[in-house]
């Protein structure tokens, strides 16, 4: 009986401090004065923010409510919401080298060993180093190099419109933005000349559409999100998420390690049609 009484004690002990640490957790905001929408001691406010649109609700229910400046909890991890201009400006261009780091927005994604190497997810130096690269990529006189490959796109797209205009369809706009998107992406990032904008059947651009459909959704996501700040205790819940998760990145990436073999086997010439020298980044 007494062992059993002492087991008792110890965990009532034990959820009495874990819950005085979550009310501390989801009382960040409210210490520090910045207003915003009432948190779960459990998801804080994942559920109302991800059930629906999460642009559209930041902006319908949090913006209109709280000001240009509010909090709200994704999961357990604090996320600022800013739309004052002048604020802005202050934080990502006379203050950027005090504000390098994102946020935790997908952690399950984020613990991937591949897909956390990404730039929304790494840290520190590395982070810095990455969108210097990627950064000496958009100057002026690159971004001119590459408007003829930019008019190119955008004569294609103007080509698929008149086509479906002479057909006289109503017709979605997301699907040929879609393509007219990867056919950018596919230049700059891949490296390939692949008109997705006359085949939005490719299987490239398939995987990629469903991908991002797949992004931050899901039981271990939202588990996941509400357990980032019990650090490596949460180990077991990504490892859940990785073996049974719909982890849509790796048919992505398998896809992309196609493009990468192509990519190896183009001569030379090819290479530098598609990427000049002067957009190419060296680490």
């Amino acid at each position: 009986m007494l062992p059993i009484v002492a087991l008792l004690t110890v965990l009532i002990i034990l959820g009495i401090k874990l819950l005085r640490w979550r009310q501390k957790t989801f009382s960040y905001f409210k210490d520090i004065g910045i207003p915003g929408p009432k948190p779960n001691l459990i998801w804080g406010n994942l559920r109302e923010y991800h059930e629906k649109d999460l642009f559209k609700t930041v902006e319908k229910t949090g913006a209109r409510q709280y000001g240009d400046i509010f909090g709200f909890y994704n999961g357990d991890a604090p996320m600022l919401v800013v739309r004052d201009l002048e604020f802005l400006k202050y934080v990502f261009v006379k203050n950027f080298s005090n504000f390098t780091d994102r946020g935790v927005n997908m952690r399950t994604d984020e613990m991937h060993p591949i897909v956390g190497r990404g730039l929304i997810h790494v840290k520190g130096s590395e982070r810095k180093n990455m969108r210097s690269c990627i950064t000496s990529g958009f100057t002026t006189l690159k971004l001119k190099q590459m408007m003829d490959h930019i008019t190119q796109g955008g004569d294609v797209f103007i080509e698929v419109l008149g086509k479906i205009a002479d057909q006289g369809k109503e017709i979605n706009m997301l699907k040929p933005f879609q393509g007219l998107t990867m056919d950018y992406i596919g230049r700059a990032a891949f490296g390939i000349d692949t008109s997705f904008q006359k085949d939005l059947n490719n299987p490239f651009l398939i995987t990629a559409q469903r991908t991002l459909k797949e992004v931050m959704i899901g039981p271990f996501h939202m588990l996941a999100h509400c357990t980032t700040s019990f650090g490596p205790l949460a180990a077991p819940i990504l490892w859940l998420s990785r073996i049974f998760g719909n982890f849509s990145f790796k048919t992505f990436s398998e896809q992309t390690a196609k493009v990468i073999e192509i990519r190896k086997k183009q001569s030379r010439a090819e290479k530098k049609r598609l990427a000049p020298e002067s957009h190419r980044c060296r680490v």
